[in-house]
C-alpha cells in the first residue's frame, strides 16, 4: 500500500526544523520535524505555535516561520532513503534529510530514482539502509537527522521504512509493539528495549542479528548483545541493561 501523508491543518516548509520544550530558542530541542510531516496547531504564543505530530501525537513549540499553508489533500508520498537528497521545492533546492515526506510528483522530476521509495520495504532492507546511513553518525538529543539522532528517533525511522508510525520516545515504543516471550529468540530486525535495574525504558536498539545491535550512544553504532545487555565494542564494558524485546 502506497504511502499517504495524513490529511491535517499544517506541514513543514523547510528541510527539518526543531521541536522545544517551550516557545524558546534556547529550550530543549525534544525532537525535531521533517519535511513532509504534518501537525497540527494547538496554540500561539508570539513567534512560536504548539503543535502536535500527526505519524506520532509528540507536542512541542515550533517556530512559526517554517509553517506552510494549510492542505487538505493526501497525497501519495515518497519517503527519503539518503542521507540528505537534494530536491526542487517552488523553484528553491532544498536538502532533504532521511525521512522526509515528499509528494511523488515533486520527486518525480528532482531526485534520483534511487534516492527514495514509493511503497513500504521489508525489515532486513531497512536495516541495510538505515546502517548505510547512520552508521557513525553523533548522538544527538532529539535529533533525527544524519546530522545527530538519538536512540528512539534511529528506530522510529527504521519503522517508517517498514511503514509503521512508531512512537517518538523509546518507553513508548516499548509499549507499542509485540512483545517477544522470554524464551523466544530474537530475529533480525527485532527492536530490543533497556533500562536501568527497576527503572523506566530509556534506551531502544535494532537487533541485526549474529548477536548484534545497532543502536546510538555516543554515536550510532554496532555493539555486541548478551542476555545482560549491550557490550561496548571498544571498552568491553556493559552500557545498558537488556529489559525486553518486541516486534514491528
Amino acid at each position: 500500500m502506497p504511502y499517504l501523508s495524513a490529511m491535517t491543518i499544517q506541514r513543514l516548509l523547510q528541510a527539518n526544523a526543531p521541536l522545544r520544550k517551550e516557545p524558546s530558542h534556547r529550550a530543549e530541542m525534544t525532537s525535531q520535524l521533517l519535511f513532509g510531516e504534518r501537525f497540527d496547531i494547538m496554540e500561539a504564543a508570539g513567534d512560536w505555535v504548539y503543535v502536535q505530530c500527526v505519524h506520532d501525537g509528540y507536542e512541542g513549540w515550533l517556530e512559526n516561520k517554517v509553517v506552510c499553508e494549510r492542505s487538505d489533500e493526501a497525497q501519495v508520498c515518497g519517503i527519503i532513503t539518503r542521507d540528505f537528497a537534494h530536491v526542487v521545492y517552488r523553484d528553491e533546492t532544498l536538502v532533504l534529510p532521511f525521512g522526509s515526506l515528499c509528494p511523488t510528483p515533486m520527486l518525480k522530476h528532482n531526485a534520483n530514482k534511487n534516492d527514495f521509495i514509493r511503497e513500504p520495504i521489508s525489515k532486513d532492507h531497512a536495516i541495510i539502509l538505515i546502517e548505510s546511513v547512520f552508521h557513525r553518525a553523533p548522538y544527538l538529543w532529539g535529533g533525527r537527522t544524519a546530522m545527530g539522532i538519538d536512540c528512539s528517533g534511529l528506530t522510529q525511522l527504521y519503522g517508517r521504512l517498514t511503514g509503521i508510525n512508531l512512537p517518538r520516545d523509546a518507553w513508548q515504543q516499548e509499549s507499542t509493539v509485540s512483545t517477544i516471550n522470554a524464551e523466544a529468540t530474537c530475529e533480525r530486525g527485532d527492536l530490543l528495549f533497556f533500562a536501568a535495574p527497576e527503572g523506566k525504558i530509556s534506551h531502544v536498539g535494532i537487533y541485526i542479528g549474529e548477536d548484534k545491535i545497532l543502536h546510538a550512544s555516543g554515536r550510532v553504532r554496532i555493539d555486541l548483545l548478551t542476555k545482560e545487555g549491550i557490550i561496548h565494542g571498544q571498552t568491553g564494558k556493559l552500557t545498558h541493561h537488556f529489559r525486553t524485546a518486541g516486534k514491528l
